[in-house]
């Protein structure tokens, strides 16, 4: 059994298809407004007025994907429309916007000459291979990578070409060495189809290689083929791995229609069309802005212009959507009587969890206001549940709102498999930005949601931001109760100037830099050096019972992963989980790596684990979502101290944000990765 994706099959579309409700026809949308179009792969698209909730088609509609204005054709009560690959980094599906009343009347369709020449049985498809099971942020161009080769190792894929006809064909075979060596070569892979060797290549280094090869005649045969790939080990590296990405197979293929439908690409000379239902409808769809109808192909031979993609579509042979939504347009988010100090984003089955706190921060005298994902999506992304919509909404927010909002609360988990390629796609809530690291490659970031000036020379933060990745009501409510009694709980308590700094032992430096924190505060704050040495296995114990009996800022200066500080296990995700200090709850700041990874699909982070203990952990965490260098955290760790102490606000978004600000332009890295967790219009209670 493949393991692999065929196009011309397409599983991801079938899956979503019956998921998503196929064919079964929509509910009817309560009124014949705007409504989104949800299509998971590419062909011609067919939607009813029923289907779309109308009485009737009418004559003018808007159709767009992106903001594009797209062409579209009606007949007998129906819409007809194309409808490319989805392929956004955070869906599995395009959104069309269709909307009544307005825009354009169906396209025309288009006429074509048809040609005397002798017409070819046959044309060039192509075959694309390609699965997703390793998440791997090093790579240079793809983070999802298929088959990985250890040397020596054979893997043997399985493909089905339907129809195939004599002749030549094409391989290309993109992978990604992973390792290097001094010696060369450092990798080396064989491709075979068939028992027929037809590549043979080296290359060196941790870089892409795209290995081309040609097919010869008879290889490839109608039926299952098999694709064999070999890392023969017989280099003199200690080591070769190699990751597949994709393959890319063409080959000759009889014109014959597969359900209804045939994709194929025009040539010089005229292509008979067979196996189809009826005489069918031919579209150009070389470019999706521009795609055009052309008239039934006359005795089904039809003349393509070379180097143009093409669908003919029988009766049959048409897709249906795989949802149809009404537009989130209410609340307006561009009326220009809007306002907010304080925004919670979130979808709206985690918004209602959050209205204690929202109605908290109207009676501290915020003008606060939830804000449905769904409705920023549409007014903001064409429907795409991008995070650069959030990004759009808030530049709009602060250009034309009345006041413009102050601070924002992000709700809701990400992933960083948010299309479902390994990990079920239940925990991607509301998406995070990926971006670029040095050192930890591909990760994700809030920041630049809040970098609102598109202006090179201002790269930091404009606007104080927070996340809480929640994936349950019952997380919601746990961290809406734990801030709004941190902020009820009498601040004449000893433990609000307790300030503690937490050094790894693994380096010296960590102790000097913990130190030179501490350094900053003075009476009335008392500050404790927690510096065990290398090895000690009795860290836990104390941090655990320094932060159970009061901590107003507890700082970890250190190496550290996703669910603990320290090899030597300081503090874990367990230690957290464990915590009973429910009336002492501290801000942490982890000034390491990895400690705000939130995105994996199963692995609960020691930010998150803070966050979502009902006896205690955190109030709000400051952690980063990759790697970077301690050295250059210093610049943070500095600024927050300094921010604290000199900032005339009390609220945690207001001091986050001057540090972020403060952080130097060569130190992007820390500024795109450490991320507050937690309300960044929390009120710190101080001494």
């Amino acid at each position: 059994m493949t393991l692999f994706k065929q196009s011309q099959l397409s599983l991801l579309g079938v899956i979503l298809f019956f998921i998503l409700g196929g064919c079964t026809p929509n509910t009817p949308l309560s009124s014949p407004a705007g409504v989104k179009i949800l299509t998971s792969e590419e062909g011609i698209y067919r939607v009813t007025a029923q289907e779309l909730g109308w009485s009737e088609i009418p004559a003018k509609l808007h159709l767009t994907l992106r903001g594009d204005v797209q062409p579209f054709w009606i007949e007998q009560s129906a819409v007809y429309f194309y409808a490319p690959e989805p392929d956004s980094l955070y869906t599995n599906y395009n959104s069309f916007i269709l909307v009544p009343g307005q825009g354009e009347s169906s396209s025309p369709t288009e006429t074509y000459q048809a040609s005397l020449s002798p017409p070819n049985d046959s044309y060039t498809a192509h075959l694309h291979l390609e699965q997703n099971d390793f998440y791997e942020p090093l790579a240079p161009e793809s983070s999802w990578l298929g088959q990985r080769f250890i040397a020596p190792q054979t893997i043997a894929i399985p493909f089905t070409l339907d129809n195939a006809a004599a002749g030549t064909g094409t391989l290309q075979a993109k992978f990604w060495g992973s390792t290097q060596a001094s010696s060369e070569p450092n990798h080396h892979i064989q491709i075979s189809i068939n028992e027929n060797l037809i590549a043979d290549q080296t290359w060196n280094g941790k870089i892409v290689e795209t290995i081309a090869a040609k097919i010869p005649e008879n290889v490839l045969h109608s039926g299952e083929n098999t694709l064999e790939i070999t890392a023969p080990g017989d280099i003199e590296n200690i080591v070769d791995i190699t990751f597949l990405d994709w393959v890319e197979i063409t080959y000759p293929r009889e014109a014959q229609a597969q359900n209804d439908v045939l994709f194929f690409e025009g040539g010089d000379t005229p292509l008979r069309l067979t196996r189809f239902g009826g005489d069918p409808v031919i579209f150009d769809v070389t470019s999706s802005p521009a795609a055009k109808q052309l008239t039934a192909a006359a005795e089904s031979i039809f003349q393509g212009e070379p180097d143009h993609h093409y669908i003919a579509v029988g009766s049959k042979g048409y897709l249906s959507p795989s949802q149809i939504l009404p537009l989130a347009l209410t609340p307006n988010l561009k009326d220009p009587s809007q306002g907010a100090d304080y925004l919670v984003i979130g979808p709206d089955e985690l918004l209602a969890n959050l209205e204690p706190l929202i109605a908290h921060r109207q009676a501290q005298g915020l003008l606060s206001q939830g804000i449905s994902a769904e409705a920023i999506y549409d007014q903001f992304g064409d429907g795409f549940p991008d995070p650069m919509a959030i990004r759009r909404f808030l530049q709009h927010a602060a250009e034309r709102w009345n006041p413009a909002p102050r601070y924002i609360l992000l709700v809701g988990d990400a992933t960083y498999d948010p299309k479902g390629y390994k990990f079920p796609t239940e925990g991607h809530i509301l998406p995070t930005c990926f971006v670029d690291t040095i050192y930890g490659g591909q990760t994700s970031s809030d920041i630049p949601l809040s970098q609102l000036n598109d202006s090179e020379k201002d790269p930091w933060p404009d606007i104080a931001i927070g996340r809480i990745p929640v994936r349950t009501a019952k997380q919601a409510r746990i961290f809406v109760e734990k801030t709004i009694a941190y902020e009820e709980t009498p601040p004449a308590s000893d433990w609000r100037k307790h300030i503690v700094a937490v050094a790894d032992g693994q380096e010296d430096s960590f102790k000097t830099h913990a130190q030179t924190f501490l350094e900053h505060f003075h009476l009335p704050y008392q500050t404790t050096l927690i510096a065990p040495e290398a090895g000690n296995t009795t860290a836990a114990q104390e941090i655990q019972r320094e932060l159970e009996e009061g901590v107003f800022l507890m700082a970890y200066f250190g190496h550290g992963s996703m669910k603990m500080w320290s090899k030597d296990q300081f503090f874990t995700s367990e230690n957290a989980a464990e915590l009973k200090n429910t009336e002492r709850l501290p801000i942490i700041l982890n000034f390491t790596c990895l400690a705000g990874f939130f995105t994996h699909p199963e692995i609960e982070s020691l930010t998150e684990s803070l966050l979502w203990n009902p006896q205690g952990g955190a109030v709000a965490v400051l952690a980063p979502s990759s790697l970077t260098l301690p050295t250059n955290q210093n610049a943070l760790s500095d600024a927050l101290a300094e921010t604290l102490l000199s900032s005339s606000s009390p609220r945690l978004g207001d001091i986050v944000l001057q540090a972020w600000r403060q952080i130097p332009a060569d130190s992007h890295d820390v500024m795109q990765t450490f991320m507050l967790f937690g309300d960044p219009a929390l009120q710190m209670v101080q001494p």
